[in-house]
């Protein structure tokens, strides 16, 4: 069950995106509910949201959540309430807190049960934040009370002067009688507004109703029954855009208008010394580019330090260089101005690590990552694809979730255009496992191994290496082996150096197996190939595929 989950997705950061189609309203919803409700611990009676943005990027957006709490369940998951919200550009007030009992006497929550605290993400990662979160102990909440909760964000300090947008999430995984959105707009302001298929339709066809000078969008849903469990889940790679996008900025270029500043940050004298010094000696623009990106890869270590327009806002080269941290905007302008001081044009790269931007709907809460294209160019017949904070990858390798992605490069402000990034790995994928070795006259098996590993597999396999540490390495390995089927007492383990990323990444073993055969019994155990799990092919390559050719 969520706890007071739809506040969290006001914040664009931390927009869910688990979304489902709508279902058609049921012919007698009351009965509906009461039945969904006797197996659920609480059900939603009502939700509303109302937004208001003004012309020079500051707003208001307004939730009120009532909710009948059925059991003890119900009473754990909404007595203590958590409210999100940044901030460097937002407060939050809490204006209601009232719990209805069946007798109809109510109880307010006095303000001195409320405490603001610093929020730090679930991620191993150092990661920084302005997200604070005020967090809510309800007084007398039991089984069949009513909570009624109204919180109130205000933005004041908007990270794109001028500018607006907003995403809503539906909620269709729990049970929610009655639900609606409201967005206020100036009337003369050109606003685009993107719905999902299959969400609720706005209540005036997508235009919204004008009002004097302003316009406003509504929709209007409920879904008595939460979905069961595994229900309508997307069969697809790319996860669902949230059911309303809404954004002030008129096309692509208008948003590289802004973000485009944002990222033309000038390269000093360390940073042209530094690429010079990386590519002394480099013999032609590959291995200028190899240097540099490794460089950046593993010398620079990941931090993120999200504050305000920083979220979107890279910091100079020359502080991230000296500093020796940053998160992917930072480590994407540090390799840009690197590959740019060595002669070697490229440009930064947004997208989603989820889903593919939208073609029509020009709004920062599309992308969650930034790296770097470098155009093709002769003798180079593609573009070459360069993420940082991958740390361990080689040259051109982008993980699966940043493959076959539509995405937004940024070549200077009011200079936009979206790209596809290469669907395949810039080398076949392939994962070789040897195993050579004797059983001896007890049945004790001694074996010499070998992993070789290109691709996906080969990435992760090199950041876990190179972070685990010589002491843990044996207890890695051993489970990594284990999962091709090979199992046994392991020794002497090497590895080839993580950072090395023009060869395949190898590791080497030896092992040893008491009781791997029984030479006296009448049938003995046989040698067991590993196993293959081909986690590198796609969905839609097997398809419709019968067989699988292997090639010795």
């Amino acid at each position: 069950m969520r706890r007071f989950a739809f506040f969290s997705a006001l914040l664009s950061v931390c927009v869910s995106t688990a979304l489902f189609a709508q279902a058609p309203a049921p012919p007698r919803p009351q009965e509906k509910a009461r039945a969904a409700s006797s197996a659920q611990p609480y059900v939603v009676e009502q939700l509303r949201t109302r937004v208001r943005f003004e012309n020079d990027g500051t707003g208001r957006r307004e939730r009120t959540m009532t909710v009948k709490v059925l059991d003890e369940s119900g009473v754990r998951a909404f007595g203590e309430l958590r409210l999100p919200y940044q901030s460097e550009s937002e407060t939050l007030t809490i204006t209601k807190v009232d719990v209805h009992k069946p007798d109809g006497s109510t109880t307010s929550t006095p303000e001195t049960a409320i405490q603001d605290v610093d929020v730090r993400p679930p991620t191993p990662a150092a990661t920084y934040l302005d997200i604070r979160e005020k967090i809510l102990t309800v007084s007398a909440l039991r089984p069949g009370d009513r909570i009624e909760v109204t919180a109130v964000w205000s933005v004041t300090k908007p990270l794109a002067r001028d500018h607006f947008w907003f995403e809503h999430v539906f909620d269709v995984s729990e049970s929610v009688q009655d639900e609606e959105l409201e967005i206020d707009v100036p009337a003369q302001r050109a606003v685009a507004v993107k719905l999902r298929d299959g969400a609720p339709a706005e209540d005036h066809g997508g235009a919204g109703a004008v009002s004097g000078d302003r316009r406003v969008y509504r929709w209007k849903t409920a879904h008595p029954e939460p979905p069961a469990e595994g229900e309508n889940k997307p069969a697809t790679r790319e996860a669902p855009p949230a059911d309303v996008r809404l954004s002030s900025f008129r096309n692509w270029n208008e948003f590289a208008t802004w973000y485009g500043t944002l990222a033309a940050l000038p390269s000093d004298d360390t940073v042209k010394a530094k690429a010079a010094s990386l590519t002394a000696g480099a013999r032609d623009e590959a291995a200028k580019i190899a240097a540099i990106y490794q460089f950046v890869s593993t010398e620079i270590r990941y931090v993120s330090l999200s504050f305000g327009v920083g979220r979107f806002a890279p910091h100079a080269p020359a502080d991230v260089l000296a500093h020796q941290y940053g998160d992917c905007k930072d480590k994407a302008i540090l390799l840009k101005a690197l590959l740019e001081a060595a002669g070697v044009h490229a440009v930064p790269v947004l997208l989603n690590s989820r889903r593919s931007i939208a073609d029509d709907l020009s709004s920062p809460a599309e992308f969650d990552h930034v790296i770097v294209m470098v155009p093709a160019a002769p003798p180079r017949a593609a573009a070459l694809w360069l993420d940082a904070t991958l740390e361990v990858a080689p040259p051109g390798m982008l993980m699966a979730s940043e493959r076959n992605r539509k995405t937004l490069t940024i070549e200077g402000p009011g200079r936009a255009a979206v790209v596809s990034t290469p669907a395949d790995p810039p080398f076949p994928a392939a994962e070789h496992v040897s195993i050579e070795g004797t059983v001896n006259a007890i049945g004790v098996l001694v074996a010499t191994g070998t992993m070789t590993l290109r691709g996906d597999s080969e990435v992760l396999t090199r950041a876990v290496v190179r972070s685990v540490g010589r002491d843990n390495l044996k207890a890695f390995v051993k489970d990594l082996v284990s999962q091709f089927g090979i199992d046994g007492e392991f020794s002497e383990i090497t590895t080839s150096d993580p950072v090395s990323t023009a060869e395949p990444f190898r590791i080497s073993f030896n092992v040893r197996k008491p009781g791997y055969l029984d030479w006296a019994a009448a049938r003995s155990q046989a040698a067991t190939l590993p196993s293959a799990t081909f986690v590198a092919a796609k969905p839609e390559d097997r398809k419709g595929l019968e067989r699988l050719e292997l090639v010795a």
